[in-house]
């Protein structure tokens, strides 16, 4: 793969429909990499804990339409 000098790249040599289509797909490789990140034992032990206090009915929900409301998004 070449390796582009991202640091003195020209980007108004793009069209717009470039430029966006760049962006999307530098954005879609930033996700993909973010999803495959595994999580360390203590995260995975965290998850663990509150989805078995979850089923146990240990633990206070809220129905997300009441936490945007509480928070004033709608």
């Amino acid at each position: 793969m070449k390796s582009i000098d991202i640091e003195n790249f020209d980007f108004s040599n793009l069209s717009l429909n470039e430029r966006v289509i760049l962006a999307e797909r530098l954005w879609d490789s930033i996700e993909e990499h973010v999803n495959q990140k595994p999580l360390t034992d203590e995260q995975m032990n965290e998850v663990e804990n509150r989805i078995k206090s979850y089923k146990a009915g240990e633990m206070e929900t809220s129905a997300w339409d009441d936490v945007k409301k509480s928070w004033d998004l709608l």
